[in-house]
């Protein structure tokens, strides 16, 4: 069956828009600044992209401010919208909607000295506002769960690209798995750029390759889940954990659970400081402690499983702690 993308992306915009719009009840005010949004390449219909457009409608709406969504397809695009917003009279807050942005920031560090910009999911060398997520903690937490699975020994983790927070993720997984008995956590990647975010079909055949070897699969490659879990669903036998936002549903009886941010709340928590307190540079990091990372468990496996992440969660959270404080 051919999806139209077009159709689809105008689909959720007004899906998420219509949620926000009616559960609004503020009466209309002066707008009070303007707010720039590059989201990641390939746009909406990847679930983390979703949610930080939703956090930014919802801001939208609490503060009546107005939005500037750009969606680029590809890298060139994402460096000559920075440049066309920043070589303006820039008086409004651009929000970087991806980690792999952060080279960017790094190349030309000293142009951004006086531009409010704040860089998502990530760090970077330039002197902006930043925030990031520690996947450690909740990582950690999913492996301890998937290895109390009966004769889930052996594990593959596929991410799109090669970033310091899906290795910690992965590093977080496969210290879980193998403390809680599990044998084995291969890391695989599906390319060394962005581009691994939206390879559905090469993710696909990846997953075809490794599928016969292992007992679980954790996707970490964004949009290119899709091509994973089009595996996953072939092969029930085989479980596999989503990663960003719940992705239960894609394969209902065999994803166990997904390693979640708060992406969305954390969008509106960053504009609301940024209203009410102005622009400030620095970095933040969020944690399993902080509750804006998490292990949620698909509902078809709470039964079996809900008492290992209740139990494992302090243990987890001590583990993030330790991991941090080593880096």
């Amino acid at each position: 069956m051919s999806v139209n993308i077009k159709l689809l992306k105008q689909i959720i915009i007004l899906s998420i828009v219509s949620v926000i719009v009616f559960s609004c009840s503020k009466d209309e005010t002066e707008i009070t600044s303007n707010i720039d949004v590059i989201y990641s390449i390939g746009g909406l219909g990847d679930s983390y992209v979703d949610n930080i457009f939703k956090g930014v409608v919802q801001a939208k709406y609490d503060y009546q401010l107005s939005v500037n969504h750009l969606f680029p397809e590809n890298i060139s695009e994402v460096e000559f919208m920075i440049d066309s917003i920043i070589t303006t009279d820039y008086n409004r807050l651009l929000i970087l909607g991806d980690v792999a942005y952060a080279d960017i920031m790094d190349k030309h560090s000293n142009e951004f000295l006086n531009e409010d910009i704040l860089l998502l999911d990530g760090s970077t060398d330039a002197d902006i506002w930043s925030v990031g997520f520690s996947f450690y903690g909740a990582a950690y937490l999913a492996g301890l769960t998937a290895a109390e699975i009966n004769l889930c020994d052996t594990a593959a983790f596929i991410a799109g690209m090669p970033l310091p927070t899906l290795k910690d993720c992965y590093n977080g997984f496969s210290d879980g798995f193998l403390a809680n008995g599990g044998k084995h956590v291969s890391l695989n990647y599906l390319d060394s750029g962005v581009s691994g975010f939206s390879m559905m079909e090469e993710a696909e055949n990846l997953t075809r390759s490794l599928i016969d070897d292992v007992d679980l699969v954790v996707a970490a490659a964004g949009g290119s889940n899709l091509g994973i879990f089009n595996v996953i669903r072939e092969n029930p036998k085989t479980l596999a954990i989503g990663i960003d936002t719940d992705q239960s549903h894609y394969a209902p009886k065999s994803i166990i659970g997904s390693i979640t941010k708060n992406i969305d709340n954390l969008v509106l928590n960053c504009i609301q400081k940024y209203q009410d307190e102005g622009y400030s540079t620095g970095h933040t990091v969020y944690n399993l402690e902080s509750s804006y990372t998490g292990f949620l468990l698909n509902s078809y496996f709470e039964n079996s499983l809900n008492g290992i992440v209740t139990n494992g969660k302090d243990e987890a959270i001590r583990k993030e702690n330790e991991y941090l404080e080593q880096k």
